[in-house]
């Protein structure tokens, strides 16, 4: 997702009621035939839904929209290798989270998912009932090194709409 939809997302998320499109647009930066272009795509893309009355975000849109939000620095994520032993990696952010994922060593990572670290992360911080229940799932299979680190990357670009 680009910034100028990004920022017709956040727009849209903080609307309570009807807006007119001339106002939408100008709120956005952009023309209203940029913006209804802008609308058209992310319909495409699955962010947002058209109805009768106009654009609504979807759980895709909301999911694209929690990535981006940057947290407090008391609620960012450090990676520790074990316990005392930080990595100096951190993220405020879905998106740095992701980043970070890919370029950790595998032993951070399947130290936090064997401990629930990243479930509760997602569950308190990022406010992600439904992503914390993956990474449950993910810590079933038991998986480790590569295929975690692979695995735990996917799941948050499938669920985030994430760059890989």
């Amino acid at each position: 997702m680009n910034e100028p939809q990004l920022k017709t997302l956040k727009f849209m998320n903080g609307v309570k009621s009807k807006v007119d499109m001339n106002e939408f647009a100008q709120k956005v930066g952009l023309t209203p035939d940029q913006t209804m272009e802008q609308l058209k795509d992310l319909a495409k893309a699955g962010f947002v839904t058209k109805s009768p009355t106009g654009y609504g975000i979807t759980e895709r849109g909301k999911n694209a929209l929690k990535a981006a939000v940057q947290l407090p620095p008391e609620k960012s994520f450090t990676f520790y290798l074990r316990l005392n032993q930080s990595t100096s990696m951190f993220a405020t952010n879905v998106t740095e989270f992701h980043a970070a994922v890919k370029k950790i060593d595998s032993a951070s990572l399947e130290f936090h998912l064997y401990r629930g670290d990243f479930e509760n992360w997602f569950r308190t911080s990022v406010n992600d009932a439904a992503f914390a229940n993956e990474l449950e799932l993910m810590k079933q299979k038991g998986l480790k090194g590569e295929p975690l680190q692979n695995a735990l990357a996917a799941a948050l670009e499938s669920h985030y709409s994430l760059q890989a």
